[in-house]
């Protein structure tokens, strides 16, 4: 025995252990992101979870990139980190490869992403993420499509569309309404964005108070006012030198509604925090009380490839967590049934005497295409079917002396317990014609 103690077998802190179960689960929220995606025409990328810092100091903003950041010194003596999300990354391949690429690109990719915050519900430090760019785009057209994506994946999930709201404002707007008609700008601009980001986290009259503490009087008003107009049409009415991103904001509802999505609603309280949006920002919402949040969001960012160097390029995107999902398809009871991906588990009567017809029959079974196993346990045949039932199989196959001399085998099929009796030659025409 040794005086140390044991290594706790807790996974780290904000991040998870996927045992097959919650593994299923994950992987489920994958397919139906890449079902979906792959439907618009989007081609998988990916890359290392590794990035110089520089990279995200540029445009990510002091919260990402600073606070929330797993970021540290390599061996190099270089600054780098474990990406906190994926847009970055998208950018600089794409500005490494501007001259070759042929716009619009529809890129998708499902990686996982670090952010060091503080874990709770919808959060954690570490998650999976779909992202979802259209780069080389100007028209309102991208967007729609853009969000359209993010619709489908829903749909997919099975959500109806009072299940969530999708939220849809600009950056581009409440700039020029802070430029035109607050007439602040610089550093008062930067903190208007933060504080509304994270006005749903604080109640009214402390929002009120901190717009009154940064503003006069009269221009806090002003902005209080501007926050609660919820149409497009009259926000056209009042403040008609908005009106070029308040155009494309009355194209984008337009093209919704064209394409029947109908839950789409106009809120000048979205901002979305990360400092790169400079256009039209969405955030799928959950109505549901017990999950009353945002799922995920996007929005448009055409200024990112500056700092690489090279000729501007539209984009907008989204990225899609699965941790919100998760929560989402939890709330909503929308899993699936996840059985595990054993079709035939092939249980022994005596391990060393009839593990070999075994293993002829499991190999029978994956050149047909079919999952099997053969159990080599050595437990009592009870318990092997046991197993067998609580691990997913649909089919068991038990191997003994009669099996071996007849050269035939009892199927049963768990599910249902009928059982057929089959030569041994046979058993892959038997099964893949229950199919």
């Amino acid at each position: 025995m040794t005086d140390k103690q044991p290594i706790s077998t807790e996974a780290y802190k904000g991040v998870r252990d996927f045992y097959p179960n919650e593994l299923r689960k994950r992987l489920y929220l994958e397919r139906m992101m890449k079902k979906t995606v792959e439907a618009f025409g989007y081609e998988a990328v990916d890359a290392s979870i590794i990035e110089p810092a520089e990279l995200y100091d540029a445009k990510s903003g002091d919260e990402l990139a600073g606070e929330q950041s797993y970021r540290f010194t390599d061996r190099g003596d270089r600054e780098v980190m474990l990406r906190p999300e994926m847009t970055p990354t998208i950018a600089r391949m794409v500005a490494a490869q501007a001259k070759s690429l042929s716009f619009p690109v529809r890129w998708y990719s499902i990686s996982n992403v670090f952010r060091y915050e503080r874990p709770q519900r919808g959060r954690l430090r570490e998650h999976w993420q779909l992202n979802v760019d259209l780069l080389g785009a100007a028209d309102v057209l991208a967007d729609t499509e853009v969000i359209s994506v993010a619709y489908n994946l829903m749909k997919n999930l099975g959500a109806e569309e009072d299940d969530y709201v999708i939220r849809i404002s600009s950056r581009s707007l409440f700039a020029d309404f802070c430029d035109e008609v607050l007439q602040v700008k610089d550093d008062t601009y930067t903190t208007l964005a933060h504080l509304i980001d994270k006005k749903n986290k604080i109640d009214k009259d402390s929002f009120n108070g901190a717009v009154h503490n940064l503003l006069s009087d009269d221009k806090a008003d002003q902005l209080l006012t501007f926050l609660s107009i919820n149409d497009v049409g009259q926000m056209t009415e009042s403040y008609p030198m908005l009106a070029k991103p308040l155009n494309n904001l009355r194209k984008l509802f337009s093209n919704l509604h064209d394409r029947e999505i109908a839950n789409a609603v106009f809120d000048p309280n979205l901002i979305r925090g990360i400092a790169y949006y400079t256009g039209i920002v969405f955030e799928i919402f959950d109505t549901h009380p017990q999950n009353n949040r945002s799922l995920f969001g996007g929005g448009r960012y055409d200024n990112l490839m500056e700092v690489f160097g090279v000729d501007q390029v539209q984009a907008v995107g989204f990225g899609a967590g699965d941790v919100t999902l998760a929560d989402f398809m939890d709330t909503h009871e929308l899993w699936p049934e996840l059985a595990g991906s054993l079709d035939v588990d092939i249980c022994l009567i005596d391990t060393a005497k009839h593990s070999g017809f075994g293993y002829k029959i499991a190999s029978l079974l994956r050149e047909a295409k079919m999952n099997a196993r053969v159990n080599i346990s050595s437990k009592n045949i009870g318990t092997q079917l046991k197993n067998a039932d609580k691990d997913g199989a649909n089919y068991v196959i038990v191997v003994g002396d009669n099996e071996i001399k007849s050269k035939k085998v009892t199927i049963k099929e768990l599910s249902t317990g009928e059982e057929a009796t089959v030569k041994k030659a046979d058993i892959t025409d038997f099964l893949t014609s229950k199919e």
